[in-house]
């Protein structure tokens, strides 16, 4: 969830820049503790910011904005019900009376959080009246990115006529579309107008060359994704001349690598290798390292693994006092090179060996965690009751805080499912039960270690196959999990509804699971009706399962 939040923050940062206020203070305050793992620490600040927008006017400019900072900063930690609420709330509040802009933003604030909850109906909705309000107030720029955003809700609900209805009514809005367009036509497989409209940005763009030559590059790699490598290579060439005319050398010599790349794609190998050598010297900073490196994916790319593990192999070769590191990168990327599978495994070995060593020179007291995971691992197969006990002694040593102290969580988790798969259900039990209550200590401040978890519990006694009754109870504790995330009718209860389906099917109960089967086609109608391709699957799930007379 972090990646939507930082997002936001990248948005957002002309806003914090010139606006250094308590909110924004706050803001960054819960973001910066959100990623340390100091979950306790970043709800004060949430709290803070809630009662900000609660209390601020929703005339106030950059209001919406702020809404979505909010919004993002409770899906961050997977509270997404609340996140929700946040934008729902603020519409409401803004009724008629708000300036429309805002209620267009914060109808597409709303529509985007149904949208993640899998509730394509509600997001097409807000969309739709978003769509209505932008043209009652004239406002062409709002008009084009609302009919988009409902032009791809359409497509993905099965209406592909309405999806194109609202693209015929849009090519002529206003200017300098064509790139958002190119987008929305290659993101559904319309490669043929996606070039077009890449090609018309390229015409439109002439006295901006730095716009033209972005429309290029996108146009060569619409090219290359269909192989058509000669035209990927043409239109790099004439993006490498333009670049070159307006004085924007480091532009050009950043192109020349994919544009060697597509000439010998293109079966023109010699011309390729000369671009490439030419591309090298002008990157005058690159070190000996980054140029072996650089010039071996060059050859991978260009289906020459021998000749990139020559390169990778003289460089070792003639640096004998390579940083372990550096060492170890280079066997990584040998990996790829080698052409024989025992080759590759042999590069493989010698490049965890030269990790190892990395990791070696790492303080002791700064990773436990990771030398008992490892541990854990090697004795798995042979004392399953040792590797329980590294578990736990992993699990113990978890910090109250730390960026890592969820993924090292989810590490153990998968050591539990481990345990199982040979022959200790019972410490895996165990090691879940511990697991479980540790990230339920921080669902107060964040849910998303226990989302995961919980998950991961209940597709592990799902897959036993031989314990039903402790499977559904741990799908049930999934099942709460989500409603605390998300909140009633969203789409991820179809999860909830597949495992179930499974656990019946397993114990031979066809009635039950023909029941549940019926309520996940039930649900899927009612998130996306009947056209959606989620629709048609649950209508699949139903055929297999319900009994054939």
């Amino acid at each position: 969830m972090l990646p939507s939040l930082i997002a936001v923050l990248s948005c957002c940062s002309a806003l914090a820049q010139s606006q250094q206020d308590s909110f924004n203070i706050h803001f960054y305050a819960q973001m910066e503790a959100l990623v340390a793992g100091r979950y306790d620490a970043a709800a004060p600040h949430r709290d803070v910011l809630r009662s900000y927008i609660e209390e601020t006017p929703v005339d106030t400019p950059g209001f919406a904005v702020r809404v979505q900072m909010l919004s993002s900063a409770y899906s961050a930690a997977d509270m997404h019900a609340q996140a929700r609420a946040i934008a729902e709330q603020s519409l409401a509040r803004a009724g008629n009376t708000a300036p429309a802009a805002t209620r267009i933003a914060l109808m597409g604030i709303v529509a985007n959080a149904w949208r993640d909850d899998r509730n394509l109906l509600k997001a097409a909705s807000y969309r739709e009246q978003a769509l209505a309000l932008a043209n009652k107030d004239g406002q062409a720029s709002a008009v084009f990115a609302q009919s988009a955003e409902l032009a791809n809700l359409y497509w993905e609900l099965g209406r592909a006529e309405a999806a194109d209805a609202v693209i015929s009514r849009i090519l002529n809005i206003g200017r300098d579309r064509e790139d958002l367009l190119a987008s929305f036509y290659q993101s559904h497989g319309q490669t043929v107008n996606a070039g077009t409209m890449l090609q018309k940005l390229v015409d439109s763009a002439a006295t901006d060359p730095t716009r033209a030559l972005q429309a290029l590059n996108r146009l060569a790699g619409l090219y290359a994704e269909q192989r058509r490598y000669a035209d990927a290579a043409a239109t790099l060439q004439d993006a490498i001349g333009s670049a070159a005319a307006a004085g924007l050398s480091d532009f050009a010599n950043g192109l020349r690598e994919q544009f060697a790349v597509n000439l010998a794609k293109a079966g023109q190998v010699d011309a390729a290798d000369q671009v490439y050598e030419q591309s090298m010297a002008g990157d005058r900073d690159a070190n000996p390292l980054d140029l072996a490196l650089g010039h071996a994916i060059y050859l991978v790319q260009t289906e020459r693994k021998s000749a990139a593990e020559s390169v990778l192999k003289d460089y070792l070769a003639t640096h004998s006092n390579l940083p372990p590191e550096q060492e170890a990168l280079i066997l990584s990327t040998l990996v790829n090179t080698a052409t024989d599978d025992k080759v590759s495994q042999e590069y493989e070995r010698a490049a965890a060996e030269m990790r190892k060593t990395v990791e070696s020179q790492v303080p002791e007291q700064s990773r436990p965690i990771d030398q008992y995971l490892e541990q854990a691992q090697e004795t798995l197969r042979r004392d399953p009751e040792e590797a329980f006990q590294l578990a736990l002694a992993a699990l113990y040593a978890v910090p109250l805080d730390g960026s890592n102290r969820k993924e090292a969580v989810l590490e153990i988790t998968y050591l539990a499912s481990a345990l199982a798969e040979h022959g200790a259900p019972d410490k895996a039990e165990l090691l879940y039960g511990k697991v479980l209550a540790l990230v339920d200590s921080w669902s107060a401040d964040t849910i998303e270690p226990l989302l995961s978890v919980t998950n991961q519990y209940a597709q592990f006694w799902v897959n036993q196959r031989d314990q039903p009754a402790r499977a559904l109870a741990a799908i049930e504790r999934y099942r709460s999990a989500l409603i605390a995330a998300r909140g009633e009718g969203t789409g991820w209860m179809t999860d909830v509804l597949r495992m179930s389906i499974a656990v019946e099917i397993h114990r031979g109960a066809t009635g039950r699971a023909t029941i549940l089967a019926q309520d996940l086609v039930a649900l899927e109608e009612s998130l996306s009706g009947t056209g959606s391709r989620a629709y048609a699957q649950a209508i699949l799930v139903l055929a297999e399962v319900a009994p054939r007379n």
